[in-house]
């Protein structure tokens, strides 16, 4: 089990080298399972209420490989202010015109030319939609982190 002083260090580790869509593997596998932690940074997204960094975190754990998925947001001081728990199928691929782009590339029961784009223009959106196939999808909602 990971800490969350290691958990914070790893998010750090990667903020701190500023390379955008570059996976960070942090954990690994052995024959009683373990943990893997996949960590991808996304990029900045600016708004007129201010500057979030993006990370997307795909936490693979247990003998079967159960994934746990978020979608980090940090403040301008690299300030973890909460995540959306997302299905791995609906984890964002980039930030494009300050705006998160799903694209649903891995997902194949999704409509590959669905393109959903979240926007911050006027903050973190508390909740937000994931079209999949024609109307329908995912309703995803922001979690803050408590001190």
């Amino acid at each position: 089990m990971t800490n969350l002083s290691s958990i914070d260090s790893m998010y750090q580790e990667v903020l701190s080298k500023n390379q955008i869509g570059v996976v960070f593997t942090y954990g690994q596998w052995s024959a009683c399972g373990e943990s893997q932690t996949d960590l991808i940074y996304l990029g900045e997204i600016h708004t007129p209420v201010g500057v979030y960094k993006i990370m997307t975190s795909n936490w693979l754990w247990g003998l079967s490989r159960r994934a746990t998925c978020r979608i980090l947001v940090f403040n301008q001081d690299n300030q973890l202010l909460g995540n959306y728990y997302v299905e791995m199928s609906d984890l964002p691929e980039k930030i494009e015109g300050n705006e998160l782009v799903f694209l649903h590339s891995t997902d194949r029961d999704c409509d590959q030319n669905l393109i959903t784009k979240i926007s911050f223009k006027e903050g973190i959106p508390k909740r937000f939609f994931v079209e999949c196939i024609a109307n329908s999808g995912q309703v995803y909602t922001f979690e803050t982190e408590h001190p």
